[in-house]
């Protein structure tokens, strides 16, 4: 059983529904990085995460094609950002989870890849009511704020940390030149010299905030920061994954 969920054929997800799999509905954007970062920044590792959930917990996961558009209106003034609306959006992420369920799978995980991934909790709730009461043994979570708050925390113990650090600044290029380094554009890399001063409740769109598509300063890359990150990410999906296998 293949753990990308596109490279099995139709009887191989007939046995894995059969099986319990979970399945991991990765959500993703197409949205601009500044001018030295890939629009795919925000696709994640769910992978890895799914392989390392079996090498620990025995659990038995497959992954969906990531969706890679998502609303990101706060970028479009930015070439290369595809904005869908939140109706479209949400719409589309429901219809994808009817068709998991109507397959068989009970347990199922939704991955929040983007900070603008906001608002999707109404949707899948909903959904979720509505199927439980069909299927009583369905189990559909989402995650996102866990690995968020784990980087967060993993920010400050080596000092990126910062109250602009939100999109494209040291983190996000520690996380790519750890990741796709072949796609980060080393010379394009500077500081902004607009900066937003607070983000804490606020609304914003990026250029009002920043000239360049970034925030925070992205000059202050940390290549092994970036692996440290991307290995505690996996390992925090991972283990949520293993909780829900064993529940």
């Amino acid at each position: 059983m293949r753990v990308r969920f596109e490279e099995n054929a139709s009887p191989d997800i007939a046995r894995a529904a059969k099986e319990n799999h979970i399945v991991i509905v990765p959500l993703c954007c197409i949205e601009q990085h500044g001018p030295h970062l890939p629009l795919n920044c925000d696709y994640g590792r769910p992978i890895a995460a799914a392989e390392l959930a079996k090498e620990r917990h025995g659990a038995k996961v497959m992954v969906l094609p990531a969706l890679p558009f998502g609303p990101a209106a706060e970028h479009i003034a930015f070439p290369g950002t595809i904005s869908l609306s939140f109706e479209t959006w949400s719409a589309v992420v429901v219809e994808i989870l009817e068709n998991l369920v109507r397959d068989g799978f009970r347990k199922i995980v939704v991955t929040k890849g983007c900070g603008g991934h906001m608002g999707i909790e109404g949707p899948v709730y909903q959904f979720y009511c509505h199927a439980k009461r069909r299927e009583k043994d369905l189990d559909v979570r989402i995650f996102g704020e866990q690995a968020w708050a784990e980087m967060g925390r993993l920010a400050s113990e080596s000092g990126l940390s910062h109250p602009d650090e939100v999109h494209a600044g040291g983190v996000e290029t520690s996380a790519a030149l750890a990741n796709n380094p072949e796609l980060v554009h080393l010379d394009r890399i500077r500081k902004p010299q607009k900066q937003g001063t607070s983000w804490s409740g606020c609304w914003w769109i990026m250029e009002e905030l920043s000239e360049t598509g970034a925030t925070g300063d992205p000059t202050r890359y940390d290549v092994e920061f970036g692996r440290r990150m991307a290995q505690r990410s996996a390992e925090v999906l991972a283990d949520f994954l293993g909780e829900m296998w064993r529940g």
